[in-house]
């Protein structure tokens, strides 16, 4: 009868059921107390309300009255009072789960008399004392879970032996619990280091949680001999020293978290080798130095990735392109320096990017609006912002902080971009008129680098030579016929045919084309195949002061 939507009281008469073995009310809207008669129908095996208003106080002598009972779950619901003391005496007890209730009180002692206990929930109630029950369920070697969180523990954890000599917030003698797969210890204000226990016992352990406490001291390095780990999380604590590089040989793990602590040093490049790692890798709020590391892009099944507000200098590097399935990327107050690399528009799934409070540089690439969320502020980035995609949102994307920055919508209240296609044109009409020697150094360094802007067998270009016009396919380079040797056989008297004739318009009178002679003529000189041949750039410099004052008028 679970998932019915029932609602009012349950009736007193179904305790009149004597052979009752299951008794599954379970996601209703059931109100009022279990019946009182339930309890003594000794036959019943299951008892699962959960989800549903019940409230009252579980009978002191439940463990008494159902021995047969091996499932009792009564979570979410408005349970009151005490843990019974004599749940110990339900041997068959296999799963208690107490969790989102009013419970008060402490834990009972004595629960390791329950060998066949697998998982025991206490999550969300008001329980208090110390854990020292925790010492007592060594013996239950089936327990599989134990979830004790959001209560109010103690902040320190006692000693459980009398003669132990070692101190601290967890106690040792969790090592014992072989058969655990889960613990949760997670808000309960513990303090203390843990690097005393040896969580190499601990082999079926698939989920250690200990987050938001008061937990010190370095993180213990045998864990990363927990071959079934999937989920770590020891974030919000006060852990410091380095990242244990042996939490990269966690070889299961899909999950981990270490933000909000005091770890420094530079990111272990082995942690970057866990190809399980597909739900999140937090290492934000932390002290750590160094760079990103290039082998962050073996993390191809990561999902979400925060590094924010550390300390990390550097490029983003390229290899950020082989995290593939990344969908969220949190870069974030660091140091990184140098442009947006364009590997980012590799992540096709990239949804949210926040390279905010760097000190990034550059323009912003357009790939960037594909994105549904961008926080690209309190950075040096300059230029024009793009007109497309989530730069129409101005809700969605963050810019302030970058004072060269300009255009955009209106909403980003940017100031206007100087008009780039007037610009385009004046230029276009200064090629028109004359070669402006102010430039001129740029050309002869650009000619001679263009000749020797593929000529002489280098990295082949298809971009055309900007005094010739010429590209270095062009069909009649053939054999021994290349861009160098076409312009050195057109000097001197040819040069005016060789020259691309968009640059000289009307101007072919003598003096220009001496200016252009002259310029060709340091280019070919600049390019020469051997560098002792090659004309120094002292005497470039002289020859080209003898140009301007020549042709610069």
């Amino acid at each position: 009868m679970q998932e019915n939507d029932l609602q009012g009281q349950i009736p007193e008469a179904l305790s009149r059921l004597r052979s009752l073995g299951r008794f599954v009310l379970f996601d209703n809207n059931l109100t009022g107390q279990l019946p009182h008669g339930l309890y003594n129908i000794s036959s019943i095996e299951i008892i699962d309300v959960h989800g549903n208003r019940l409230n009252g106080s579980i009978p002191s002598d439940i463990g008494l009255t159902l021995p047969r009972l091996f499932y009792l779950g009564l979570s979410n619901n408005s349970f009151t009072g005490l843990i019974p003391q004599t749940l110990s005496n339900a041997s068959k007890l296999e799963q208690i789960d107490f969790a989102d209730n009013h419970l008060r009180g402490s834990i009972p002692k004595d629960l390791w008399r329950l060998h066949q206990l697998q998982f025991l929930v206490f999550r969300g109630n008001q329980l208090e004392d110390d854990l020292s029950f925790i010492n007592s369920l060594t013996n239950c070697s089936h327990l599989v879970a134990i979830d004790i969180q959001q209560n109010f523990f103690n902040d320190q954890i006692p000693k459980f032996i009398a003669n132990l000599s070692l101190r601290g917030a967890i106690p040792i003698e969790i090592e014992y619990l072989t058969g655990l797969e889960f613990l949760i210890l997670k808000h309960n204000f513990l303090s203390g280091p843990i690097h005393h226990i040896n969580f190499t016992r601990l082999q079926r352990l698939e989920r250690l949680t200990v987050e938001g406490n008061k937990l010190s001291g370095s993180i213990p390095s045998t864990i990363g001999n927990l071959g079934m780990l999937s989920f770590l999380g020891m974030s919000f604590n006060n852990f410091n020293g380095v990242i244990p590089p042996s939490l990269g040989s966690c070889r299961s793990l899909v999950a981990l978290g270490l933000s909000h602590n005091n770890l420094g040093g530079s990111i272990p490049k082995k942690l970057f080798s866990l190809g399980s790692l597909s739900i999140s890798l937090d290492l934000s709020f932390n002290r750590l130095t160094g760079s990103l590391p290039p082998e962050i892009g073996r993390l191809r099944n990561l999902g979400v990735l925060y590094v924010s507000d550390n300390k990390l200098v550097g490029i983003i590097p390229d290899s950020i392109a082989g995290c593939s399935s990344v969908e969220e990327l949190y870069l974030d107050g660091n140091y990184f320096a140098g442009e947006i690399p364009h590997a980012l528009s590799s992540l096709q799934g990239l949804k949210i990017l926040d390279i905010s409070r760097n000190n990034l540089s550059g323009q912003i690439p357009n790939f960037l609006s594909r994105l549904t969320l961008l926080n690209l502020s309190m950075n040096q980035l300059q230029g024009e912002v793009p007109k497309q995609g989530i730069f129409l949102n101005a809700s969605a994307v963050s810019l302030f902080g970058n004072k060269d920055l300009c255009g955009g919508i209106s909403q980003l209240k940017l100031p206007s971009c100087l008009n780039t296609e007037r610009k385009k044109s004046n230029l276009h009409l200064i090629w028109k008129i004359s070669i402006p020697i102010v430039i001129a150094v740029v050309l002869i360094f650009s000619v001679a680098f263009c000749i020797i802007q593929y000529g002489m067998g280098g990295k082949i270009s298809k971009e055309g030579d900007m005094f010739t016009g010429k590209t270095p396919t062009d069909p009649r380079f053939t054999d021994d016929l290349h861009l160098h040797i076409f312009v050195q056989r057109a000097l001197p008297h040819e040069v005016m045919e060789i020259v691309d004739q968009n640059i000289l318009y009307e101007r072919r009178n003598h003096a220009y084309t001496g200016c252009l002679l002259s310029l060709l003529t340091i280019g070919i000189q600049c390019s020469m195949t051997h560098p002792e041949d090659r004309m120094k750039i002292k005497d470039v410099l002289g020859e080209l002061l003898k140009i301007k004052y020549s042709y610069g008028k």
